[in-house]
């Protein structure tokens, strides 16, 4: 018994639709069950494969009593198309990265190649979108150096004008002593006083400078972290939307019976030999 059947599939998610041909056949027998689908055998032809007329000189089995009544043939495109439904899929590949799904019959290799550009384009946007993250914040920190350099700058400035002065002062104390006073007055005293403050504020502006290089310096260091980072994530968006490296899933389309057109029904003579 020969059955030829079209069949639909249709994935909701995707929106994609695909037709299948199956041809089908079931030895017939004179039993209670006389064809079987579940014992079918799937057959890689069409009905223009198959011969109308047998060789001469061929001899044909008897067929089984039911094969002879016509509305057998009507349960059995029944029970074939129930059997379609019950066992039959379309396997399809499915990259959910890309939100793609092969086509019928199309390899894992064909269908890699085509969702290729799709991969690509999506790739190109995320990378733009962190750019403009990663823009954001070197743009920000950038500012902080310029603003922490001026700051080094400024403290430099006032660190240089306080040593001239504390040294200014040291000269005039000592230039007061060696003028030939005797006694140390309170005069002398606090001009010496206010050198050793100037001193200290001196001591004081360059650890003021000192501060300021090493914030430079940490800012730079987080800048350098960021592009590194940023290299960091381009590669890892390569590398994820890299069509040979990206995990395929199986989607299994299984037919609605009103998606099951049963085309032919039909008697079909194999030929074999009969041994000792």
């Amino acid at each position: 018994l020969l059955g030829i059947a079209s069949i639909g599939f249709r994935d909701n998610r995707s929106g994609m639709q695909a037709s299948d041909d199956l041809v089908a056949m079931t030895l017939l027998t004179d039993g209670l069950l006389p064809a079987d689908w579940d014992a079918a055998q799937i057959l890689d032809l069409t009905v223009e494969d198959l011969d109308a007329v047998a060789r001469e000189g061929v001899p044909f089995a008897m067929l089984p009593p039911a094969a002879s009544q016509s509305k057998s043939y009507a349960g059995w495109s029944r029970d074939f198309e129930d059997w379609i439904y019950r066992t039959q899929s379309l396997d399809l590949y499915e990259a959910p990265l890309v939100k793609e799904v092969s086509l019928p019959e199309e390899t894992e290799g064909d269908f890699r190649i085509r969702i290729r550009l799709k991969a690509r384009e999506l790739k190109d946007a995320e990378t733009e979108s962190l750019r403009k993250k990663y823009a954001a914040k070197v743009t920000s920190l950038e500012e902080r150096i310029r603003k922490a350099e001026q700051a080094v700058d400024r403290e430099k400035d006032q660190a240089k004008q306080q040593k001239m002065q504390t040294a200014i002062s040291f000269g005039a104390t000592l230039l007061s002593s060696f003028l030939g006073k005797k006694k140390v007055s309170a005069s002398s005293v606090g001009k010496a006083t206010t050198a050793i403050r100037g001193a200290s504020r001196a001591l004081k502006e360059s650890g003021d400078v000192e501060r300021s290089k090493e914030t430079v310096e940490a800012l730079n260091a987080q800048l350098e972290k960021l592009e590194e980072d940023f290299r960091t994530d381009t590669e890892s968006l390569s590398e994820r939307y890299d069509p040979d490296l990206q995990t395929l899933e199986t989607v299994s389309l299984r037919p609605l019976k009103q998606n099951i057109q049963i085309r032919v029904m039909t008697l079909a003579w194999l030929p074999c030999r009969v041994d000792a």
